[in-house]
């Protein structure tokens, strides 16, 4: 019963994937996609740990590691990139060039998995094309030349890191999405360093009886005890992975509040700590995008024109908040996290002038409405949006938390 329920879920999911919003993103003919950044979390990966009553709903892998409905997940999404970059906007080649595509996954196995399958997904590969040696600095025009990504794949390559279109960047050298090269900002997402007592009256505020209510329902089922807002993240992981695959329904409100401390899970007396996190992810974002627009308008050619990154919850939550996603949408409006979740932004030109470009930004098939501009935003306003986000650099950032007496942050090449 519970296979047939299982493969009657991935029925949905591919009717959902491919009658997406993705689908009704307007006609645009005046503007041509060029560049696209990609930022994925992995599939549905079995729970960390397990209370008793728990049904693991992960096939028998290991604690973390991803599930055979996580393969599924993201191969049917790499179906759906094919249709919309591939088939209908002709923005890929129709035979995979592993030129074209850079995959960056953090140091875990679900997350290199996820890219694997995402890549099968959108084209019919052998599995020794995942294993071509490429050099992604060969490139005359490069988006990635000067930016955090070229120090990051000249790193890889120093450490012998495999050479393949999946680039699986260890934590040592990962200074855009990997917390771990941090000590300080590590412990706020493992011991709890974030003002947990705040967030914790946050949610009840903005919740109201539906955190409260999801408590005891936990303690009462479950028989555990939940001491603080740790203990409920911990436990919802477990309920989130047990129920996806079966019966998502029953989670949107634990995947609401998740979300929730995913978003805040830098609050303090300051906002130093994630404007830290928020610039190493985001400024290489800018650069690339910034290198990608001067070429394209100096008519250089763009090989390397679809950068993806496998990654976790906690980066997509980061990326949204510094998008103002949450606030601007409100917290009962917004979609919460979940496995497969993505973000896309697209860089596109304006074929009767070429010194237009726009920037659309999607997440999970919605539009973000960026600065309440519509569904394209001008490169120029988008820049200095960001721009003035970014504006202290992470030299001052890092001086300001040191003022502060927060010591453990080490300083990054």
């Amino acid at each position: 019963m519970v296979i047939i329920i299982y493969y009657i879920l991935l029925v949905i999911l591919y009717l959902q994937e491919n009658c997406s919003r993705a689908e009704q993103l307007g006609s645009l003919p005046q503007f041509e996609l060029v560049f696209v950044m990609e930022y994925i979390r992995h599939g549905h990966r079995a729970p960390f740990k397990l209370l008793k009553g728990i049904s693991e709903n992960s096939g028998g892998v290991l604690p973390g590691e991803l599930t055979e409905y996580g393969k599924k997940q993201l191969f049917l999404l790499g179906q759906k990139r094919r249709r919309i970059y591939i088939e209908e906007q002709k923005f890929l080649s129709s035979n995979f060039d592993p030129n074209e595509l850079l995959l960056l996954s953090t140091d875990y196995s679900r997350t290199a998995e996820s890219l694997e399958n995402l890549l099968h997904g959108m084209y019919p590969i052998m599995e020794s094309d995942l294993y071509e040696e490429l050099d992604y600095n060969e490139h005359l025009f490069s988006a990635i030349k000067d930016t955090k990504y070229e120090t990051i794949l000249n790193q890889a390559i120093q450490d012998k890191c495999p050479s393949k279109p999946i680039i699986r960047i260890t934590n040592e050298i990962d200074k855009i999405m990997n917390y771990k090269s941090s000590t300080v900002l590590r412990e706020f997402l493992t011991k709890d360093k974030f003002d947990i007592f705040k967030v914790e009256q946050e949610i009840v505020d903005i919740f109201g009886s539906v955190y409260t209510d999801k408590k005891k329902e936990l303690q009462q089922k479950y028989g555990v005890e939940i001491k603080n807002l740790r203990d409920f993240f911990d436990i919802s992981d477990q309920i989130i992975c047990e129920h996806s695959p079966v019966s998502p329904q029953n989670i949107f409100e634990y995947r609401m509040i998740v979300t929730y401390i995913l978003a805040n899970n830098f609050k303090s007396s300051h906002d130093h700590f994630k404007s830290l996190y928020q610039y190493r992810i985001m400024k290489p974002l800018i650069d690339v995008l910034v290198n990608a627009k001067t070429l394209q308008k100096a008519r250089r050619p763009l090989i390397l024109k679809y950068i993806v990154h496998g990654l976790h919850d906690i980066n997509l939550a980061q990326i949204l908040d510094f998008l103002d996603y949450f606030n601007q949408l409100g917290w009962q409006k917004i979609q919460p996290l979940d496995f497969a979740s993505s973000i896309r932004f697209e860089l596109l030109q304006n074929n009767k002038e070429d010194d237009q470009f726009k920037i659309r930004v999607i997440y999970d098939d919605q539009i973000i409405d960026l600065y309440q501009k519509g569904e394209l935003v001008d490169f120029e306003v988008f820049l200095k949006k960001f721009s003035d986000k970014l504006r202290e650099n992470e030299d001052d950032l890092l001086q300001l938390i040191n003022e502060d007496g927060q010591q453990g942050i080490q300083k990054l090449d």
